[in-house]
């Protein structure tokens, strides 16, 4: 099995009078980081190491501008069978806690996110929020509540967007930073599980 590793946020654009814009995602004024680049060393440097000793097949898929962009290049990477994990942190100055997102009508997506989000609650302790299907918006205001539906709505296998915890909360960050190794350890221990539980 294959993973396709998206981590979230980091594309590019140029702006009308030319200037490139980058996205960073949401942004943790007290630890001087954000969102690209802490799921970026996660990736890099301890979750990309977990696979290696587990010998789990994976491709890191670079972020285009636009969501159709990535999602065909996804798609391209991909063969039958294999997931797409998309690594994000939260956003809300008041919240804290986990959750992971698939789209509502992917039983292996729910069945996945249901495993990341009991391995990654078990070692962060933070509230859970559990898992969250996304579904194509009745309307404008029903948009609010499927933020990111348009990452899930077109991948052809099981995707979940892991919201790990808010980087703009401190304690929250605070547990991140402290658990990150163990974090790792929980993502892999979840697709190993996800992997047998296909066979």
């Amino acid at each position: 099995m294959k993973i396709l590793l998206d981590i979230g946020h980091g594309g590019s654009k140029k702006s009308t009078g030319g200037k490139v814009i980058r996205d960073f995602g949401a942004v943790s004024q007290s630890y001087k980081t954000d969102e690209f680049h802490w799921n970026e060393n996660f990736v890099k440097n301890y979750l990309i190491p977990e696979f290696q000793r587990n010998n789990l097949e994976y491709e890191i898929v670079l972020r285009k501008t636009g969501t159709e962009e990535l999602v065909s290049d996804l798609n391209k990477a991909s063969k039958t069978g294999d997931i797409i994990l998309s690594f994000h942190l939260n956003s809300d100055i008041k919240a804290s806690g986990t959750e992971v997102l698939y789209w509502e009508t992917s039983v292996n997506g729910k069945k996945l996110a249901g495993l990341l989000q009991k391995k990654l609650t078990e070692v962060l302790k933070l509230p859970d929020r559990g898992i969250k299907g996304r579904r194509k918006p009745l309307n404008s205001k029903d948009a609010l509540n499927q933020r990111g539906w348009t990452m899930f709505k077109n991948t052809k296998i099981p995707f979940v967007m892991m919201e790990s915890f808010f980087i703009t909360n401190n304690k929250d960050m605070e547990t991140g930073n402290k658990n990150i190794a163990a974090m790792a350890k929980a993502v892999t221990e979840a697709v190993l599980e996800f992997r047998e539980g296909r066979k």
